[in-house]
């Protein structure tokens, strides 16, 4: 029997010193070969300048981020998940799947939803197939670093 999810709030994620700040502190708490980590102020602002981008808060203490953006297709518009990251203490606690759960409700008057995972990374693709996201395909080099990924789509 699968347990609630636990109770997060969303909080704005502005450009700010302040809050780059925060992100990369997110950032670089995660380490996992196939994650690929924003360490640059200047970087993270282009990264997020054009995302809906929210603190994750778990008990009032920010534990994670979550970038989303509603992008223009060839049939129309749909929702893309840019990034979600947890702070590893607090992975494993379905954090991460309540913050994507509120993001999915705002895009549920669109076709779909889709995002990008490395194919190692198994947790991530695990939540996401959970969640009713499909792999649609593996795209070979799509990284800086030359590593896969697998494109999902969830479809509402």
């Amino acid at each position: 029997m699968k347990t609630e999810l636990p109770e997060i709030q969303l909080q704005p994620l502005t450009l700010s010193e302040e809050d780059i700040a925060k992100y990369l502190a997110i950032e670089k708490s995660i380490e996992a070969p196939f994650v690929e980590i924003t360490t640059d102020a200047d970087e993270a602002r282009t990264e997020l300048r054009d995302t809906e981008a929210q603190f994750i808060l778990y008990k009032n203490k920010i534990v994670g981020c979550i970038a989303y953006q509603k992008r223009e297709g060839e049939k129309g518009p749909y929702g893309y998940l840019w990034e979600i990251a947890i702070s590893p203490e607090f992975q494993g606690h379905r954090i991460g799947e309540a913050a994507l759960q509120r993001v999915l409700k705002v895009y549920e008057a669109l076709p779909f939803v889709s995002l990008q995972v490395d194919p190692e990374n198994a947790r991530a693709l695990a939540l996401y197939e959970r969640l009713g996201f499909v792999i649609q395909k593996r795209i070979e080099n799509a990284t800086e670093n030359g590593r896969p990924r697998l494109l999902l789509m969830r479809f509402n």
